[in-house]
């Protein structure tokens, strides 16, 4: 109730400020300046006297020549005193009109605005809960389900229609129903008369996703295939980079990383995706993120993107983990160099994975046990929280 008593002071102060500058608006006329409209008169009576002066003119004729612009110049003032009278009047009748109708227009907006909202307002409707939000959410997510199973239906009863498995594949990808997603691909590829390079890479993405993001062999053909086939493909090759890069085949890495770059005209959301790749590839690991910001620094393709908007899709989240683990994998059983360690420990706090990179920074510190000369891993431990507090022997910088 409070809160409405003081929108309704607010809204009436408004309404009197308004009627306060509208009225204050109202004023008389300038006055018609007599001076600039009897000018001409004074000018007539400096010819006559002009001409009386050089002969031009005689007395007599001199003076009834003044005396008839004095009758005219009478008659003139008469008629301006009138019109002056008449504009008066009008000003005054059109002031207390306006004192009329500010006031009583404000009030019919006033009163129209609060019998529009009062008619399709709800001012005692409580607030949605959550429940409500969740429910919403489960309603379009049936909805959801039951177009896939209307498309289904259509598939059960015409198993040939192309385009009905073109459009349900996807749809199971969104719903993580991958076995079925890898069903609806390869019928796409078998109805298809000439499958696309994209048709090949859907499937390759649906069997990535079913082996928790691993590129399995037939995903491999499928995506060299699909490489092949169109060499502006960029989703084919970036997951042929991915895997070159997971698998330490840093030659093939860099170079597909480089192909797929060429592509890029500076403003595709992969591009910091794939500039990160090719530093990891460069790097034998992964790269430090100030070795990753000088490469892009120095590269003009990179100068025209806008990084904040790259968002990965799951098969590529899923590629860039692999890469992290498999880092790990490698450390962990041949082990590595303290700034490999350091490498792996920063991704995997970028990827959020505070566990793994506790226990990474351990076995970094069990192979460097020398404090002074993991100074840069310590210090980033320190700040992410993950730095054990009964350990003596780091050094903070």
């Amino acid at each position: 109730m409070i809160l409405w008593s003081a929108i309704f002071a607010l809204a009436a102060l408004v309404a009197a400020i308004m009627i306060y500058a509208g009225l204050g608006k109202i004023s008389r006329p300038k006055q018609v300046s007599r001076a600039s409209s009897e000018e001409h008169f004074r000018v007539q009576l400096a010819e006559i006297e002009s001409d009386a002066r050089f002969s031009r003119l005689n007395p007599v004729e001199a003076e009834e020549s003044k005396a008839e612009i004095a009758r005219e110049l009478m008659r003139q003032r008469a008629a301006n005193t009138a019109g002056d009278n008449d504009a008066n009047e009008q000003v005054s009748q059109y002031g207390k009109l306006l004192k009329f109708a500010l006031p009583i227009t404000s009030v019919m907006v006033f009163a129209l605005a609060i019998g529009i909202y009062l008619l399709l307002g709800s001012p005692e409707q409580p607030d949605v809960p959550y429940v409500a939000h969740v429910a919403a959410v489960e309603k379009n997510q049936a909805n959801f389900n039951s177009a896939i199973t209307k498309v289904e239906k259509q598939l059960q009863a015409d198993p040939t229609d192309v385009r009905g498995w073109r459009v349900i594949g996807p749809a199971y990808m969104q719903a993580r129903r991958y076995p079925d997603a890898i069903a609806a691909f390869r019928k796409v590829l078998e109805l298809s008369p000439a499958p696309t390079a994209d048709e090949k890479t859907d499937l390759a993405e649906a069997l990535m996703m079913n082996n928790s993001g691993t590129i399995i062999p037939e995903a491999i053909t499928l995506l060299k295939s699909a490489a092949d086939m169109d060499k502006t493909h960029v989703r084919s090759r970036f997951y042929l980079a991915s895997e070159a890069t997971r698998s330490g085949k840093w030659d093939k890495a860099i170079a597909l990383w480089k192909e797929l770059i060429a592509l890029s005209d500076g403003s595709e959301r992969w591009l910091e995706i794939a500039m990160q790749g090719l530093n990891v590839a460069e790097a034998r690991g992964v790269p430090d993120p100030s070795q990753s910001q000088a490469g892009s620094a120095q590269s003009p393709a990179v100068t025209s993107q806008t990084p904040g908007a790259a968002q990965n899709t799951p098969a590529q989240d899923a590629v860039i983990r692999n890469m992290v683990d498999g880092l790990a994998t490698r450390l962990a059983q041949d082990g590595g160099t303290l700034a490999e360690w350091t490498r792996l420990v920063r991704s995997q706090l970028v990827l959020g994975e505070t566990e793994k990179a506790r226990q990474s920074y351990l076995e970094a510190r069990a192979a460097y046990p020398d404090a002074t000369k993991r100074s840069q891993l310590d210090n980033m431990a320190a700040q992410a929280g993950i730095l054990e507090a009964n350990a003596p022997d780091v050094t903070l910088k």
